[in-house]
């Protein structure tokens, strides 16, 4: 109805239709049009800034928050107090950014350091993707042969003091003690470019006592498949819980046999950082005899080129604190 009289059509005639295709009276369309209308202006008079500053201001703590710079609730203050000459407190300000909570999150920002954003860095950036180009053009990949691998490691923490079950064998209950951030163990996930994932690799953490040394394979086993359309699964053991480079050895020799399987005599592109176990001889040796060929990003560029970093590990951190929290009160209330 709005947009139908912006246009310059009869407001009568418009309301005439609304009730002949709603079945509603032409008092309720009249009520209903009235309050739409005045809900789109409406702004508190009593408001300290206007309609028109108020967006300005918001758009301006959206620029700041792009520019990874998020001001803090006195330099809000200080913002409109220099833009319109207006005195605010940090209360006003946290009210505000709560008013505005669906156009504004509050994080915790870090200034980039100065070799992340040197413009030398830019440049071989460009350099990179110029020579990736040309590479893939050159080798016709398609996206389902280019792959992006990276490590996500997961902890045990929520809200700075998570719970943690430690199972007694000489006691019936559940113990249970408190941690600040207790490694789990580490998630090196391949996915290629369609998006689709290919494998995921888990390293739980693990003390191998005694003081006999004995030969043991990193991947012990492979998790069971629920669905046709899941992808392969591992897991192993390290006694830190993080990757190092005989698991990152062994982990390719498992990626460039799922990937002969899967894609018979067709190369594969890895694309990953200059992490030191990720760049040995041996490993990038026995991967090309397999067609496999790593490409490594342009090093202080991985808060931007890494892909996993982005959006998939993000909300696997958000979500794996809540889902262990729940699966501990289970245990407790389940015995």
């Amino acid at each position: 109805m709005l947009a139908a009289v912006a246009d310059g059509q009869p407001v009568l005639h418009v309301f005439a239709r609304f009730s002949a295709s709603t079945g509603l009276s032409m008092s309720n369309v009249r009520t209903i049009y009235y309050r739409g209308r005045d809900e789109r202006t409406k702004h508190n008079a009593n408001s300290l800034l206007s309609a028109t500053e108020d967006q300005v201001l918001l758009c301006a703590t959206q620029a700041c928050s792009y520019a990874n710079f998020a001001l803090t609730r006195s330099q809000l203050g200080d913002l409109v107090r220099s833009i319109w000459g207006k005195k605010v407190g940090t209360t006003w300000a946290r009210a505000w950014v709560e008013r505005h909570r669906d156009d504004l999150s509050v994080r915790t920002c870090k200034a980039l350091s100065d070799k992340r954003n040197a413009a030398s860095t830019f440049k071989q950036v460009q350099d990179w993707v110029a020579e990736l180009g040309g590479f893939v053009r050159e080798h016709r990949l398609s996206p389902r042969a280019i792959l992006n691998y990276d490590e996500c490691r997961l902890v045990t923490q929520a809200n700075h003091l998570s719970v943690k079950r430690v199972q007694a064998a000489d006691r019936k209950r559940a113990n249970v003690e408190s941690t600040r951030g207790a490694t789990v163990g580490s998630l090196l996930s391949f996915a290629a470019g369609d998006g689709a994932p290919f494998l995921s690799v888990y390293i739980f953490r693990s003390r191998f006592g005694g003081d006999v040394e004995a030969a043991a394979d990193f991947m012990r086993s492979r998790c069971q498949s629920r669905t046709r359309s899941s992808w392969p699964r591992f897991y192993g053991w390290t006694e830190t819980g993080f990757l190092d480079a005989p698991t990152f050895a062994a982990v390719m020799d498992l990626f460039c046999r799922e990937w002969q399987v899967h894609n018979p005599g067709r190369e594969c592109l890895l694309l990953g950082d200059k992490l030191r176990a990720h760049r040995q001889v041996a490993v990038v040796r026995s991967a090309l005899q397999h067609g496999v060929v790593f490409w490594w990003l342009v090093a202080n560029t991985s808060h931007f080129l890494q892909v996993l970093d982005d959006k998939c590990f993000a909300r696997l951190k958000a979500h794996v604190p809540v889902l262990s929290d729940q699966n501990i009160v289970d245990a407790l209330l389940t015995n």
